[in-house]
């Protein structure tokens, strides 16, 4: 399974420093990874911050985000290896399920051509 690069998860001592991970490591500003949330950007916020602890549906987002088998990094801190293959396929469905028929063959075309190159340059 394909680990991440340990320096953006080195500062991730608490919860709140842990979902700022996250966010950073989608490369998501604070107003969009609480939409995503379904939370207020304030109280992202303050749970980044440390000020408030993040509510159990929140977890359950969050653990939707990365895979269930992060949940206990997300949880505790605690894992030898942090999964970001799920992460990244996870992100990937979310977005997918967004999107209308036409826009799904638009992303569905694009992505077989560029595994195609990829193929491609392999050879």
């Amino acid at each position: 399974m394909k680990n991440i690069d340990v320096d953006i998860f080195e500062n991730s001592e608490t919860i709140s420093k842990r979902i700022k991970n996250i966010r950073k490591y989608y490369k998501m500003n604070q107003q969009d990874f609480a939409k995503e949330l379904g939370i207020l950007q304030s109280t992202l916020s303050e749970i980044e911050r440390g000020n408030v602890s993040p509510q159990f549906k929140t977890l359950q987002l969050l653990g939707d985000m990365i895979g269930r088998s992060n949940l206990e990094w997300l949880l505790y801190g605690k894992t030898e290896t942090i999964k970001t293959d799920e992460w990244n396929k996870t992100r990937i469905n979310n977005l997918l399920i967004k999107l209308n028929e036409s826009e799904l063959k638009f992303c569905r075309e694009w992505l077989e051509l560029y595994v195609n190159s990829l193929k491609t340059k392999k050879k």
